[in-house]
C-alpha cells in the first residue's frame, strides 16, 4: 500500500485563549485558597525570596521540557533552544526536530507531573506554604501546555512535532487535520515540504533585551534580600 504524502501545519499560539484559559485555572485554583486558606498565601509571600523562587521555579520548568525533549529518539542537545521574553511575560523551550506524538504529550506534560503535582503533594505533605503556592502557580502556567497535549492527543498517530523560527509548533501527518481546531491555537499554513520550515537558528539560548533589564532586576532584588537577610 502506497503511503499518504505528508503535509505539514503550521500554527500560532493566540495569547488571548491561552491568557483566558490561565485565568480559568488560577481561579479554580486560586479561588477557593483565597475563602479557605489565605493564610498559606500569607505566608508564602511574606518570604524575602518570594519573586526569586518564583523565577527559579519557572526557569526549571523550561529546563524539565528541554531534558523531556532529550529523551525523544533522535534528538540531541543541538536541537533544543531555550529563551527569554519577559517583556511580554514568556520563556520557551523550543524542539527544532520532529518528534513523535507520544514524546510530544510526554515533554508537555512532564514539568506540570513534577513541579505542579508532585510538588504540591510534598508541599503538603511537608506543610511548606512556599512550595504549595510555587506549585499551583506553575499548574496555572502549565495551561498553555495542557491545552496543546489536548490538542495532539486527538491527532493521528503518525503525527510528528517540532517548532519553527516563528516560534509556531509545526504538526507533520498524513492525515488532513486542517479542520481540527482548539482554543488557543490557530492554523497559519500548510505545505507539502516541512523542511523548509524547520528551525535552523544556531543558538542555544535566546534572551531579548527586555529580558536582559528584567534579570538584572531579579538579580539586584536578590542580592538585596542575601543582604537582608544576613
Amino acid at each position: 500500500m502506497m503511503e499518504k504524502a505528508k503535509k505539514y501545519y503550521a500554527y500560532s499560539i493566540e495569547m488571548k485563549g491561552m491568557t483566558t484559559a490561565l485565568l480559568v485555572v488560577a481561579i479554580a485554583l486560586f479561588g477557593p485558597l483565597i475563602i479557605f486558606s489565605r493564610d498559606i498565601i500569607i505566608e508564602a509571600s511574606s518570604s524575602p525570596f518570594f519573586v526569586v523562587a518564583i523565577a527559579f521555579w519557572f526557569v526549571l520548568h523550561e529546563i524539565i521540557h528541554g531534558l523531556s525533549y532529550r529523551m525523544s529518539s533522535g534528538i540531541g542537545n543541538q536541537d533544543i533552544v531555550f529563551g527569554a521574553k519577559l517583556e511580554k511575560g514568556v520563556l520557551f523551550c523550543v524542539c527544532k526536530k520532529p518528534i513523535s506524538k507520544k514524546d510530544t504529550i510526554r515533554s508537555l506534560l512532564t514539568p506540570l507531573v513534577i513541579l505542579g503535582f508532585a510538588t504540591l503533594i510534598l508541599g503538603v505533605a511537608f506543610h511548606s506554604d512556599l512550595l504549595i503556592v510555587l506549585s499551583l502557580m506553575n499548574i496555572c502556567g502549565a495551561s498553555g501546555d495542557i491545552l496543546m497535549a489536548l490538542f495532539i492527543a486527538g491527532m493521528p498517530k503518525d503525527v510528528r512535532f517540532f517548532e519553527d523560527e516563528q516560534n509556531r509548533f509545526v504538526l507533520v501527518t498524513g492525515e488532513n487535520i486542517s479542520k481540527r481546531t482548539a482554543v488557543g491555537v490557530k492554523l497559519e499554513e500548510i505545505g507539502d515540504d516541512y523542511e523548509k520550515v524547520l528551525n535552523k537558528n544556531t543558538k542555544k539560548i535566546i534572551i531579548s533585551k527586555g529580558s536582559c533589564i528584567i534579570i538584572g532586576v531579579i538579580c539586584l532584588y536578590t542580592v538585596l534580600c542575601i543582604l537582608q537577610v544576613f
